[in-house]
């Protein structure tokens, strides 16, 4: 339960987070700000939230990979069961002593016996400024949507039956734009999140913040579909660029060759290359760096993702996280000289 040192209480959390930014600086800054991890829940032995992927960001920058914290803090993990199918799961918190539960990044559903459980001090951290884009990937949603500069950004809020529906602790608006690329618009929610857990979130434990319920059925809810990251014939060169430009560089692109009753390979596509010409009506040209394809209005040239697009996105990597952290010393900078301004004018 929580623990008073001092003039300040310690609360132990049980986390329920995927493997992401987001969710290890949530960790790292619930640990900075002297509180307890009773155990992360992880529900896949092979998960990435458990090895290091090996890129040379994780091993420069431990505190943005969740593997690293786990390692580094000696933080208990537990692998279980889904949650919907953990009966066990209340008895198993009692023998933790844990008093807050967070889930972040995640996709689970926390069934009602532990909602029951935890109260208003189950938790979760989602990556769009409710009520807009509930649901399991609000930033990918946003992007294909073209409205990721009006709602993208970090939400804390408490957990309820309905999904993303709980009041809202905090929030932090991360515009897509100015963040200038996936990856540090990535770092910068990371950050924003971090700065929720560290404000936000340790007044509303204390009790000097309120949470602010959500006006029912307001808001958004949206589900991606894996054929909208799919590169098909029927789209045009404009939307073709706008993919590659948004998904390319996460990774999350991909082209099927048009096969009917055939097992086909999967090609992951990092970038745009060049319009070849007009279309020529001949089949895809596949090589070691490109694939050459008629779409609707044009043949075009896109780069496969190799090697050495994974070498130029741990670079990328590297930028987004030392941008991310450049720009929340300034932000910190700007609140410490605020809040010494109001104590000087009280």
């Amino acid at each position: 339960m929580a623990q008073t040192s001092g003039a300040r209480k310690r609360y132990r959390a049980i986390f329920v987070p995927e493997s992401s930014w987001v969710a290890a600086r949530t960790i790292a800054a619930w640990l900075e700000t002297g509180n307890e991890i009773a155990e992360i829940w992880c529900f896949d032995p092979a998960s990435m939230l458990l090895a290091r992927s090996g890129a040379f960001p994780d091993r420069f920058f431990p505190g943005w990979d969740t593997a690293s914290l786990i390692r580094h803090h000696g933080i208990p993990v537990r692998l279980c069961p889904r949650l919907k199918q953990w009966p066990e799961a209340v008895a198993c918190v009692g023998e933790t002593g844990a008093d807050t539960l967070l889930t972040v990044m995640t996709h689970e559903i926390v069934p009602p016996s532990l909602l029951a459980l935890f109260g208003n001090r189950a938790i979760n951290v989602h990556p769009a400024l409710l009520p807009h884009y509930k649901g399991p990937s609000p930033r990918a949603a946003m992007l294909f949507d073209g409205v990721a500069d009006k709602f993208g950004g970090v939400t804390a809020h408490i957990l309820t039956p309905g999904i993303d529906e709980g009041a809202i602790i905090g929030q932090r608006h991360v515009p897509f734009g100015p963040a200038g690329g996936y990856a540090r618009w990535d770092a910068l929610q990371a950050q924003a999140a971090a700065s929720i857990v560290r404000r936000d979130l340790m007044e509303f434990l204390d009790g000097a913040r309120e949470a602010v319920p959500q006006e029912p059925g307001s808001g958004s809810y949206r589900r991606c579909r894996n054929d909208e990251f799919a590169i098909s014939s029927v789209l045009e060169v404009d939307e073709v660029k706008r993919l590659c430009r948004l998904f390319g560089p996460a990774g999350r692109l991909v082209w099927k060759p048009d096969r009917i009753g055939a097992a086909t390979r999967t090609y992951f596509i990092s970038g745009f290359e060049k319009i070849l010409g007009r279309p020529t009506s001949m089949p895809p040209s596949v090589t070691a760096w490109h694939i050459d394809l008629d779409v609707a209005d044009a043949r075009l040239r896109l780069r496969r993702r190799r090697q050495l697009g994974r070498w130029r996105s741990s670079l990328d990597a590297v930028s987004a996280i030392l941008h991310a952290s450049r720009a929340t010393d300034v932000r910190n900078e700007r609140y410490e000289r605020r809040q010494r301004l109001d104590a000087a004018t009280h």
